[in-house]
């Protein structure tokens, strides 16, 4: 009798732990399936970033890249399509063999690069294309293979693997704050939690919430620590010696574009340091540079130039701005000798 007193027992609590475990599974399926409905309609940063993540991108087999896009892979993002080409880049289709006399520049970069939140036409990869097509003579390609996420690291792994393919004759870099964090490895508990669009809006107010109540360093001092005496800088400084020894052995020009942080308030700068460390490191070793900041110190409203109000990422005038900056060194540095 005891015995089956305390069979009936256990059934009873596993019918228990069943119920509430079946209840629990519906609850954040509910919750899920509502904020799915929620961010098909509003824009929401880092929404927007998982599902980047986990429709555009693949882990690489380089531990060096971590991560790359899925070739021919398509979706929206902050409201405008992506279309990946059969090479991993966010860009029209371009033959591996070039045009006789075409001139090509390869664009190396991360989400700026990539064009986050813009329409590909306006990324300023595209609009330097379209600048120098009706400067000069002849064929310019100008190819974009920024990657969200990429520090320089990635950015020259990745060329190696795949850029100097395409034989560019001038290599940009364009270079951001962040690019000096340590390459990112995705967890597999990270890649999970990917999917599910209502714990990465969780996460992210989290997050904002520490940082609003100085539990997580704020940007300044995290970025100008970041330029100090850490792993990342140590191992962006050597990328970048990599590369200019790399695209000289390809008889290739390198060009280094320093892209600013578009949060300036009162015409103040708070990574002047961080330029000029950037800067100084580029010149010892004869890599010719462009600091863009002062195309951008004479916006009045900075965030005018941002994709949406909580993404300082750079608008279509923000990339016409850079593209602007850049154009006439391109052309002196890398096109004058190669298209005269």
């Amino acid at each position: 009798i005891l015995l089956s007193s305390n069979i009936h027992y256990m059934r009873g609590v596993l019918r228990a732990l069943l119920a509430s475990g079946l209840g629990l599974m519906c609850s954040v399926l509910l919750v899920e399936l509502a904020a799915r409905i929620v961010f098909a309609n509003v824009i929401v940063y880092d929404v927007e970033m998982s599902k980047y993540a986990t429709r555009v991108k693949r882990s690489s087999d380089n531990m060096n890249i971590s991560h790359e896009h899925v070739p021919g892979s398509n979706t929206k993002l902050m409201g405008v399509e992506v279309d990946i080409n059969s090479f991993g880049y966010r860009d029209e289709e371009y033959p591996v063999e070039r045009i006789p006399g075409s001139v090509r520049v390869l664009m190396l970069g991360d989400s700026i690069t990539f064009g986050w939140g813009v329409d590909e036409g306006n990324t300023f990869s595209s609009l330097l294309e379209q600048d120098l097509a009706r400067q000069l003579i002849g064929k310019v390609e100008v190819i974009n293979s920024g990657v969200g996420n990429y520090n320089t690291v990635q950015q020259v792994a990745a060329f190696k693997k795949h850029g100097s393919k395409l034989s560019p004759d001038c290599v940009v870099v364009n270079f951001f704050l962040n690019d000096a964090e340590p390459t990112p490895q995705r967890s597999r508990v990270a890649g999970l939690l990917e999917h599910f669009q209502s714990l990465v809006f969780m996460w992210s107010r989290y997050d904002f919430l520490m940082r609003s109540v100085g539990q997580r360093p704020d940007a300044i001092t995290y970025y100008t620590d970041l330029y100090g005496a850490s792993d990342g800088w140590k191992a962006a400084r050597e990328s970048l010696t990599e590369l200019k020894g790399v695209t000289s052995s390809h008889g290739a020009k390198l060009l280094l574009v320093l892209i600013p942080d578009l949060h300036i308030r009162d015409g103040q700068y708070p990574f002047l340091g961080v330029h000029e460390a950037v800067t100084d490191f580029a010149i010892s070793q004869g890599i010719p540079t462009i600091d863009l900041l002062p195309y951008f110190q004479g916006v009045d409203d900075m965030s005018m130039l941002w994709v949406s109000a909580d993404d300082a990422h750079p608008n279509s005038e923000g990339h016409r701005l850079i593209a602007d900056g850049i154009r006439d060194t391109l052309i002196d540095q890398c096109i004058v000798e190669l298209n005269p």
